[in-house]
């Protein structure tokens, strides 16, 4: 007795069609995920920071330098206007929309803001880390160069009011700066802290 031949002919998909709509369905999933994988680990890679996405900043530094036009104000926790400065600070940096590479505060640049320019300086007791998909590890010091040295960042990104973000070391300040949006909120905030109010 002759056996039915049970190959298929060609051009004939034998799975039913809900199972052809569920291979494309698991295919898709199985796509999206891997691109959201190559997506996340794109910006964790640069700081080792799986949270690089999460949009908020909320340290509170041991205390704050304001530099400025020939003036140095240091503010601690209590002071006057120090809650206000570090909230302004706080609320701006994850608000960053650019990054500017192999720049940094020099001895020259530094003594121009120490001496005539205009900057806030945050000294925190332990590393704390900015989150961005951008090159800018974990440190002790930072500092938002308001007018000065780098407040060219202005014209470069077309931003009015925008303003760099360094990084630094006990000893020095790093490369690589962070385009913050907007330092309105910082400025009036520091304005407000020198006035004693």
């Amino acid at each position: 007795m002759a056996q039915a031949n049970s190959t298929p002919t060609a051009g004939f998909n034998f799975r039913p069609p809900a199972r052809r709509w569920t291979s494309v369905v698991e295919m898709l999933v199985v796509l999206v995920l891997f691109l959201a994988g190559v997506i996340w680990f794109g910006g964790a890679f640069p700081n080792r920071d799986a949270l690089w996405f999460y949009a908020k900043f909320d340290h509170q530094p041991a205390y704050v330098r304001v530099y400025h036009y020939g003036e140095t104000r240091e503010l601690r926790p209590g002071d006057p206007g120090f809650d206000a400065l570090v909230g302004a600070v706080n609320a701006e940096i994850p608000q960053h929309t650019g990054y500017v590479e192999s720049l940094q505060p020099r001895d020259a640049s530094w003594e121009s803001y120490a001496l005539r320019g205009y900057a806030v300086e945050l000294v925190y007791s332990a590393p704390i880390l900015v989150h961005t998909r951008q090159f800018f590890p974990e440190t002790t010091r930072l500092l938002i160069a308001i007018d000065g040295s780098y407040n060219y960042v202005t014209t470069s990104f077309q931003q009015p009011g925008a303003a760099l973000l360094f990084r630094g070391s006990a000893e020095k300040w790093l490369p690589n700066g962070l385009v913050l949006k907007s330092v309105d909120q910082v400025r009036a905030a520091a304005e407000a802290a020198l006035a004693g109010q």
